[in-house]
């Protein structure tokens, strides 16, 4: 049984008529001049495209398969592959099609958003995630809590706290509670990407009571030769970035893991939570569906990927791809979720960006699109281009910024300021467009 995507339709068939219309218009103008062409080609042939699309999309929208997989990775990704393999795994399972989505954006065109939109009727499902630069870990769980029901978890890349092996900060060569204390209190890097705050921090912050003075590096590699150069005493970096370094083990130590449980590369590094610590950090990945599918529509899919047979191959995938698999249930996948989640409340971060959900929302789409048309406005009735692009610029920031706007108000008055004058001076001194 396949659905109809009636959306899909709609446009294809405005954009058809559409088409049709300005075709007719187009033949005012000739097409073919003195045996060569004529003004009306241009757009006759870019309608004629544009009609085209437009079937195509409408013949999609009535092949719909009956199930999807909704994924924020590129579908060459790896784990764009492996979700593949899971969508076939079930398309064998339910004997009907399971297309993947792959919806790579932020915000209104985001995975998420068309994940949380979607009828809980248990065929469409959803790749919940932390790998988003907007959702970084605790947030993650708390959106995927809020908005989707777990049904599996896959993947769990945990975070590690690594010194170099001749360390002057490692006294005590046992991994001890006390040295993991004296450890926090001196300078720490991050290979994550900084937000603010970076939850990772502020949650070791707020458990152990140390102010802990962070460092942060957009990937591993930078991080471990700050650690080398003794710009950092410590650092918190994903485990699979190290695992495949030769020389890790002879230059660095691992002090402890952010997991539930010991990870089966380092039988012998004990977790943070074995140290005193509560905490459960790393990118991971699962299956869901929207919020408010039937309780035995979710057990029925888990069952499905779980049988020996899928679930065999489904471990072996992910063992090729090198990803860190950590199988879970509904529940285990869900109380994972919510320990996270129990985190992020304590720091009681929910207000920062005014929502768990993606900074990038409907809303701030909407906002974007109003501030331009009223630039664009403001530019035909009154002109002035520096004061409303200025305008334009920093109104835009202000809805789209990621991090408290307080704080980053004066870079981006700077930045908005700059880019108006540097746009004017460009078209009035290079090409010698001045605007009103």
């Amino acid at each position: 049984m396949r659905r109809i995507d009636k959306k899909i339709i709609v446009v294809a068939i405005i954009a058809i008529a559409l088409s049709l219309f300005f075709i007719k218009q187009v033949f005012q103008y000739e097409v073919w001049v003195d045996e060569t062409v004529g003004p009306g080609i241009y757009p006759l042939v870019i309608l004629i495209v544009i009609m085209v699309a437009a079937l195509i999309l409408m013949v999609k929208g009535f092949v719909q398969p009956e199930y999807q997989i909704i994924s924020p990775y590129p579908a060459g990704s790896i784990k764009g592959i492996l979700i593949k393999k899971i969508a076939d795994i079930l398309a064998e399972k339910f004997k009907s099609g399971v297309m993947v989505v792959s919806k790579t954006g932020e915000g209104f065109f985001s995975a998420n958003y068309a994940g949380y939109r979607a009828k809980p009727d248990g065929k469409t499902l959803m790749i919940m995630t932390s790998e988003k630069p907007s959702s970084p870990n605790f947030l993650a769980a708390s959106v995927s809590v809020e908005n989707f029901e777990p049904i599996l978890g896959l993947t769990f890349d945990p975070d590690i706290l690594v010194i170099k092996s001749k360390s002057d900060a490692q006294s005590d060569p046992t991994n001890t509670t006390q040295f993991l204390q004296g450890l926090l209190n001196m300078k720490i890097g991050f290979s994550h990407s900084e937000e603010v705050p970076y939850y990772l921090r502020e949650v070791l912050i707020k458990r152990t009571g140390i102010e802990i003075k962070g460092s942060f590096f957009n990937d591993t590699h930078f991080m471990l030769k700050a650690l080398e150069g003794g710009d950092i005493n410590a650092g918190f970096c994903p485990l699979s970035s190290i695992l495949n370094k030769d020389d890790f083990r002879d230059k660095y130590k691992i002090v402890a893991v952010a997991s539930s449980e010991k990870v089966r590369e380092l039988p012998k590094t004990p977790t943070f939570e074995e140290l005193g610590i509560d905490l459960l950090s790393g990118q991971w990945m699962g299956l869901g569906c929207p919020r408010g599918t039937d309780k035995k529509r979710v057990e029925y899919i888990y069952s499905a990927l779980t049988e020996p047979k899928q679930l065999e191959t489904l471990t072996r995938e992910m063992q090729e791809k090198r990803e860190q698999e950590a199988l879970q249930g509904p529940e285990l996948f869900r109380n994972f979720l919510l320990r996270q989640q129990r985190a992020l409340d304590e720091l009681n971060l929910k207000g920062i960006n005014g929502s768990v959900r993606d900074f990038s929302s409907l809303y701030r789409f909407v906002g974007a699109i109003a501030f331009f048309v009223c630039f664009i406005l403001f530019i035909y009735y009154v002109g002035y281009f520096l004061i409303a692009s200025f305008a334009f610029l920093l109104g835009l920031s202000i809805i789209i910024w990621p991090t408290k706007i307080k704080r980053s108000l004066p870079v981006i008055i700077v930045v908005s300021a700059g880019v108006s004058l540097g746009v004017y001076y460009i078209f009035s001194a290079v090409f010698n467009v001045v605007f009103p």
